[in-house]
């Protein structure tokens, strides 16, 4: 079982390679996975096709495959080990195997419903792979643990700068007034320093995420806008999945049609023709603001060629 793993920041970009790559034959793009147990099986938000999870004629199949419908789903119990296992703090014991008896344990029974559930998908879809863009790296070595499974991590990269613009636009996710807050519930904002902190974060740990089981490339967001063909095309030979024409593809424009992704932003929801736009942040951020960002994301901003290193000409 192939899984390709698209990793990075939030605001990354990763709904959109995901939609496009969901395109292509071999290839089943189901979203944000690990937010199937919460947003899906408790909450019940739309699909990327529209309908309900529980109305949803593809996961419907998925739970029946895997666990012999949802309602055979200790949702409680899963929750917790998720809950649990899933978060930053699991990052050193996962990698190195270490941990107590108990946490070993746990490790492998959620270990083994992820499998049941991404064979589920795998057994329904017939795709060689299945593209999961959570992001979280404890999510992608709890993945790697699966029998059988073969991880590959997309590092997606977006600008600081691009991501700290985005978060200062409030955003709002369908389905998540189901979740019982009210009032401003759902708008997704951070701080230029709040961004900046998450932006290093969750960009320096997947490269320490690569290994013989973990293949591992990086890409930029930027670079996705300008040449899609050529960073699709990458993408398809690194995951090793059977080459295929790029008809969605058209002068800058990309169509697509339904999906069925668990979640994500409201992007998974889009159908038809989608204009390819560079970010408008170098207009649109505050100078203080752009300052602020670049002095604090630097170190990365030099790693992944936004800006000159010292040792480099300037433009």
């Amino acid at each position: 079982m192939k899984i390709l793993y698209i990793a990075g920041s939030s605001r990354n970009g990763g709904t959109l390679l995901g939609r496009m790559l969901g395109e292509l034959p071999g290839f089943a793009s189901v979203g944000e996975m690990r937010q199937i147990w919460s947003r899906g099986c408790l909450q019940d938000v739309p699909c990327g096709c529209h309908a309900d999870f529980s109305a949803c004629p593809f996961w419907t199949r998925v739970g029946t495959e895997a666990f012999g419908g949802w309602d055979g789903l200790d949702l409680t119990r899963t929750l917790a080990l998720r809950e649990k296992l899933d978060r930053p703090t699991s990052i050193p014991l996962l990698v190195t195997g270490a941990g107590s008896p108990r946490f070993k344990d746990e490790v492998r029974e959620y270990v083994g419903l992820l499998g049941r559930l991404y064979r589920g998908i795998e057994g329904v879809s017939g795709a060689e792979a299945i593209v999961d863009w959570s992001k979280s790296p404890s999510h992608a070595l709890l993945l790697s643990k699966i029998p059988g499974a073969e991880v590959r991590v997309v590092h997606l990269v977006r600008d600081s700068r691009g991501v700290a613009f985005s978060f200062l636009r409030p955003k709002r996710r369908r389905g998540e007034d189901r979740s019982g807050k009210s009032g401003r519930a759902g708008e997704v904002r951070k701080t230029p320093i709040a961004s900046s902190l998450h932006w290093l974060f969750t960009n320096a740990l997947p490269p320490l995420m690569s290994g013989p089981t973990r293949p591992y490339m990086r890409l930029r967001y930027e670079d996705l806008l300008a040449n899609p063909r050529r960073v699709l095309e990458a993408v398809i030979e690194f995951a090793a999945v059977r080459r295929s024409d790029l008809p969605f593809l058209n002068d800058g424009k990309v169509t697509l049609g339904p999906s069925h992704t668990v979640w994500a932003n409201r992007m998974r929801f889009k159908q038809g023709e989608i204009t390819l736009r560079q970010d408008d942040w170098r207009t649109a951020l505050p100078g203080r603001t752009r300052i602020e960002v670049t002095a604090m994301t630097l170190p990365l901003l030099w790693r992944f060629g936004y800006v000159p290193s010292p040792a480099q000409p300037g433009p």
